[in-house]
């Protein structure tokens, strides 16, 4: 079986947050994803709260009580409560994202994000990020006092200065080493900031983290649907993504069910 551990629904009736990035002008309902997952034989999936809806996590919510395939990420403010969290939960909610391109790193030692943190470690959710790499050690290194999973979008949507061995990459490997708890999403490639060959740099960067910290910190993700890219990316292209980058059936069958189902709690 295959889960897929990064995808986004969203309608254009709701309502878009004043400084959104982008802000698509089609739907990418529920229906439209279930069917991607059964055109291209995927069992379960992830939807991820898209940064354009804000915190308004309504939409996800309710496709997440019309199927029991998915799991969810929601986008929250830090000051939420608890007991909403637990609702959220309920729903089969597993975490929270923090996308931070273009945004300042927050203050994690501030005492409504301790407050937050202390929150997620009791509802054992993840917590995951969308940031470059070389902007990721310094985050690491703020919430090391604490055991819930850290999930890196994108596998740090790479730029040109993130090569194999520079000083951001090894720092992370190292993090990741002295830590169980970081993960990384294979997805995305088209997201890097490099040249027209995304595939190989990012499959040489994949392949010397998987080298490194070995296979069980790593899920794929189809990125669906491919906001920003949407007239070059498709799911099936997603696939045959994952299907080029590994091609050992054990390693993609640990990568694409057996990590995810339980970094996700399927």
């Amino acid at each position: 079986m295959v889960i897929d551990t990064h995808a986004h629904v969203f309608l254009t009736s709701l309502k878009s947050v004043s400084d959104a990035r982008y802000v698509p002008d089609y739907d990418a309902s529920l229906a439209m994803y279930l069917d991607q997952l059964d055109s291209n034989g995927v069992e379960k999936g992830v939807l991820v709260q898209p940064s354009f809806l804000g915190t308004d996590n309504s939409y996800l919510i309710e496709c997440l009580r019309n199927s029991d395939r998915l799991r969810g990420i929601v986008v929250v403010d830090p000051v939420i409560e608890i007991e909403r969290l637990k609702e959220f939960d309920e729903y089969s909610v597993v975490g929270v994202r923090q996308n931070l391109i273009g945004k300042q790193i927050p203050e994690f030692q501030s005492l409504v994000w301790q407050n937050h943190l202390d929150a997620l470690e009791t509802l054992g959710w993840q917590l995951e990020f969308q940031r470059n790499i070389t902007d990721l050690p310094p985050i690491l290194e703020a919430l090391k006092g604490y055991n819930f999973n850290i999930v890196i979008d994108h596998l740090g949507r790479p730029n040109k200065e993130n090569v194999p061995g520079s000083s951001a990459v090894d720092e992370i490997v190292n993090i990741a080493k002295r830590k169980n708890n970081l993960w990384f999403k294979v997805s995305g490639w088209y997201r890097a900031h490099v040249d027209e060959n995304h595939f190989e740099f990012y499959a040489s960067l994949f392949e010397y983290l998987l080298d490194k910290l070995g296979p069980d910190c790593f899920v794929w993700g189809s990125d669906w649907p491919h906001t920003n890219f949407e007239h070059e990316i498709n799911y099936k292209k997603s696939v045959e993504f994952i299907n080029r980058l590994i091609k050992d059936d054990h390693l993609k069958e640990r990568i694409l069910f057996d990590n995810p189902k339980r970094l996700f709690k399927f």
